[in-house]
């Protein structure tokens, strides 16, 4: 995203409605159950409420974004894999063989796969071309520092990950246009972490799919006071941890959707007792 875009794309961003957040909180108290006992589902529902501006929020139909792109880095041995399977996967994402497809269906979620860095020319039908370049410097992370020539390649966008300035470039996207955006694993939460950096006021918008077992992932969602509504074991990626937290809106949707009140319910509240 070219940095004027990203300017005005933060421009657009307002703080989520915190107004809307709290009418919704006084609303959860008459449904038809004990208040707060429906614990993290409640500020689901809250959240919702405030990144929407409505008391009846809805968040179908989903949406699953996958950003590709291929690290120089790579030649570090820092990989399990060798960088052809970077293509290899893109295919099979568009083939829709992968773990996210499988997940993706099961919701009813659109899988769209974004080439923003694949160091491989592709060609498949499937995937979305918006090729920054192919791939980033092979420049070993304990050097990245320790030259002019090292600090001018970072600042020009050369070392690091184009998928993460994508993910970047997607929440900014959603607060702007007052839409929540699950957040699946590490990658995807530093992406998160920058988007924040950038404009505080996109954290409001954002909800934590699930915890990774990556060591750094535990940092990085401390560093955004963030609570991940699952924690399953699961170091995947490919929005594979958002994709399963997914009905957990739903349902916080559905909650204010279709729960009866005591008053509809026709039950006592037990308030003026």
């Amino acid at each position: 995203m070219p940095p004027d875009v990203a300017l005005s794309m933060i421009e657009r961003i307002a703080p989520v409605d915190a107004c809307a957040g709290e009418r919704t909180r006084a609303y959860l108290d008459t449904l038809t159950k004990p208040p707060g006992s429906l614990g993290q589902l409640e500020t689901l529902a809250i959240q919702l409420s405030s990144i929407t501006g409505e008391l009846r929020p809805r968040v179908t139909p989903p949406s699953v974004l996958v950003f590709a792109a291929d690290h120089g880095v790579a030649a570090e041995s820092v990989s399990a894999f060798p960088q052809a399977v970077t293509a290899q996967m893109v295919a099979n994402f568009a083939r829709g063989g992968a773990a996210i497809n499988v997940f993706a269906r099961q919701i009813g979620a659109q899988v769209e796969i974004v080439d923003v860095g694949v160091a491989s020319k592709l060609t498949m039908p499937g995937v979305t071309h918006a090729k920054v370049r192919q791939g980033t410097a092979n420049m070993a992370i304990e050097n990245a520092m320790q030259s002019e020539e090292a600090k001018a390649a970072i600042e020009a966008g050369k070392v690091g990950g184009l998928e993460i300035a994508a993910m970047v470039g997607a929440y900014l996207a959603a607060a702007a246009n007052r839409l929540p955006a699950i957040v699946d694993g590490f990658i995807a939460t530093v992406a998160a972490l920058v988007a924040c950096r950038l404009c505080p006021a996109v954290r409001g918008y954002l909800v934590f799919g699930h915890r990774s077992e990556e060591p750094g992932h535990a940092m990085a969602l401390e560093a955004l006071d963030a609570q991940p509504l699952l924690a399953l074991g699961m170091r995947l990626g490919e929005g594979s941890g958002a994709a399963l937290a997914f009905p957990l809106l739903q349902a916080a949707a559905g909650m204010l959707n279709e729960m009866a009140t005591f008053a509809d319910a026709g039950v006592s509240d037990n308030t003026s007792q």
